[in-house]
């Protein structure tokens, strides 16, 4: 698998492997084979999150990905060969929403503990919480980077004014900014703009403004849950927004004309953005699901046919 780098060179892989399901709705032996398949197709950047993911079953209390992560991690003895990117903010049980300084110090140490790990490689604030300053935030994050429990900091379902204004705290203090954001996004533009605080789906603004800085945009959502693999159109369209129809036509046509899935033709069409940089987010429950998603790395679609995915709108 190739790699991309995020805001400060810092490389990881094209794709990121999406956990959110780990230990939960997928099996803690099924998530290690799908964590052993995606290494050994070279991928090493993980995605998980505090609170994952205590939502999908009554006994789940949150943690569970991370703990699935741990246990791999330990028994493989390759932490050092993994990327490991985790988040904070989010509500669980027992845990409320925010990024106060003594939440974000105390689900750190949680999260450590569940990935029996003593350092976190990318720390996400899951969201942007505006009831705390936006600069004590950010100096809580610095903290936990000057005590060796963090590398690098990123941000989460935030809009691209904050992460400008986050950007101009961090170059005022001398500590290093968001090195990518997290947010919502798909080939179809969603309708107007999706009230699903505190998810933010990019828009154009935002994508702009991850251009012009050198800001990758981490995907999550890219498949739209499996809508594109079903084919289920109305399903598609329900979320589809400006032009949705012609947008999903021209990705039937060049899925067709490639002889590849609609899956793969979106994270093909990902990985070749360049203005923003784009790193998906994969995931599955099955590794035939997860191969499909890693095959995709291997497409190059034509010129052409990446101008007409952008110009069909």
């Amino acid at each position: 698998m190739k790699t991309k780098p995020l805001r400060n060179g810092v490389p990881v892989s094209e794709m990121g492997l999406g956990t959110m399901m780990f230990g939960t709705k997928v099996s803690s032996e099924m998530s290690q084979t799908l964590l052993d398949l995606y290494v050994e197709a070279g991928g090493t950047f993980l995605d998980t999150a505090n609170m994952y993911a205590h939502f999908y079953s009554d006994e789940a209390q949150g943690g569970e990905s991370e703990t699935v992560i741990g246990e791999w991690m330990a028994e493989r003895k390759n932490r050092e060969e993994i990327f490991l990117a985790t988040k904070v903010g989010v509500p669980y049980p027992g845990v409320e929403r925010g990024l106060t300084r003594t939440q974000i110090f105390e689900e750190c140490e949680k999260s450590l503990k569940r990935l029996q790990t003593d350092v976190i490689d990318l720390y996400y604030g899951h969201f942007d919480d505006r009831k705390v300053p936006l600069e004590e935030v950010l100096e809580s994050f610095q903290i936990l980077k000057e005590q060796g429990k963090m590398k690098h900091i990123a941000a989460s379902n935030t809009r691209s004014w904050r992460l400008e204004r986050a950007t101009s705290i961090c170059a005022a203090r001398g500590w290093e900014p968001h090195l990518c954001v997290q947010d919502k996004l798909t080939y179809l533009y969603p309708k107007g703009e999706p009230v699903t605080w505190p998810r933010v789906t990019c828009n154009q603004d935002l994508l702009d403004y991850c251009t012009e800085e050198n800001l990758p945009v981490v995907a999550y959502g890219a498949l739209r849950k499996g809508a594109y693999a079903t084919g289920d159109e109305e399903k598609i369209l329900e979320y589809a927004g400006v032009n949705g129809i012609t947008r999903f036509e021209a990705l039937k046509q060049v899925s067709e004309e490639v002889g590849l899935t609609p899956n793969q033709v979106v994270l093909a069409w990902m990985l070749q953005s360049t203005r923003p940089v784009i790193i998906p987010l994969i995931t599955a429950s099955r590794p035939e699901q997860l191969q499909e998603s890693l095959d995709a790395g291997s497409v190059a679609l034509s010129p052409e046919m990446v101008e007409r995915l952008d110009q069909s709108h």
